[in-house]
């Protein structure tokens, strides 16, 4: 990688953080809004799942954050670009969709998969009765 992508990777990172600090911002000020304190049930009960959603938008964002933040030490160190798993570079087209991405495509999908089969695992027990 270039000195030039290098740093137009940097400043694309730089604009993500900014706007996902604004987002974390928003997200929180909105979650303070929400008021779960209503006499009628079924307007505490939306409430109440317009705050859980909003805490999994927080959540989700302040993850973004940290894998920005990573993106940076990465780059400080000199491993930006390269794949935590095989060590091979990323495709710059995945970075340019995904800056602060750690891992190369196939990487990626390996460990979805392994996801994907330990969901299937855990749900081919579901409705079973024992005994």
């Amino acid at each position: 990688m270039t000195h030039e992508q290098l740093a137009s990777f940097r400043l694309s990172l730089e604009d993500l953080l900014a706007e996902t600090t604004a987002n974390v911002d928003r997200i929180n000020h909105s979650i303070r809004d929400v008021v779960p304190s209503c006499a009628d049930d079924n307007d505490r009960a939306t409430l109440e799942a317009e705050r859980r959603m909003l805490l999994l938008q927080a959540d989700r964002e302040r993850r973004l954050k940290r894998e920005i933040l990573l993106a940076f030490h990465r780059m400080d160190l000199g491993d930006y670009g390269f794949c935590e798993s095989c060590g091979e570079a990323i495709d710059m087209r995945r970075l340019d969709v995904h800056p602060a991405a750690r891992m190369c495509v196939q990487c990626m999908r390996e460990i979805e998969r392994g996801m994907e089969m330990d969901w299937a695992r855990a749900g081919a027990g579901y409705g079973r009765v024992w005994g």
